[in-house]
């Protein structure tokens, strides 16, 4: 495993997994967790994602009407689904 060959030759290392949508499952997930790898996954688009990061849109596009450029904004948000 990859993972633990890292950790073999390096075992203070940090790993990260990114990934878009298509990984947000709950197995990678837990994989992740379970060999303590941090995790950046994407979600699909859906209106209580939209509602919770409206505020940081709301900022960008002000900001690109302010300067001219594209604007790249992060932020953290939990989301969870209610099923």
């Amino acid at each position: 495993m990859l993972v633990k060959a890292l950790r073999r030759h390096w075992p203070k290392v940090e790993i990260i997994f990114r990934g878009d949508s298509g990984f947000c499952r709950w197995r990678i997930l837990r994989w992740c967790e379970r060999h303590d790898v941090r995790y950046f996954v994407g979600l699909a688009k859906n209106g209580r994602g939209k509602a919770q990061v409206a505020p940081w849109i709301d900022r960008a596009d002000s900001l690109h009407k302010q300067t001219g450029k594209k604007q790249r904004l992060f932020a953290s948000i939990h989301y969870g689904a209610l099923s």
